[in-house]
């Protein structure tokens, strides 16, 4: 741990539809309690900057509105 002098503001994470871990899975400990890397990022002060937001081009079938 750093400490309260650390000079971190941000993280960046992968986050889009098909790739939710940072959202839903409770893999961080902040003060003994466990939470997802968003929650624990907004419990610290972070900036959260996301990458793969479209899955790189792999979820646009899967998640796009059928035509009709």
């Amino acid at each position: 741990m750093a400490g309260k002098d650390h000079h971190l503001k941000f993280i960046q994470l992968p986050l889009n539809k098909a790739m939710n871990n940072a959202e839903v899975d409770k893999t961080q400990q902040v003060q003994g309690k466990w939470m997802s890397s968003l929650d624990a990022a907004k419990e610290l002060n972070l900036k959260v900057m996301t990458n793969i937001s479209l899955a790189q081009g792999k979820a646009f079938d899967k998640y796009s509105p059928e035509e009709t």
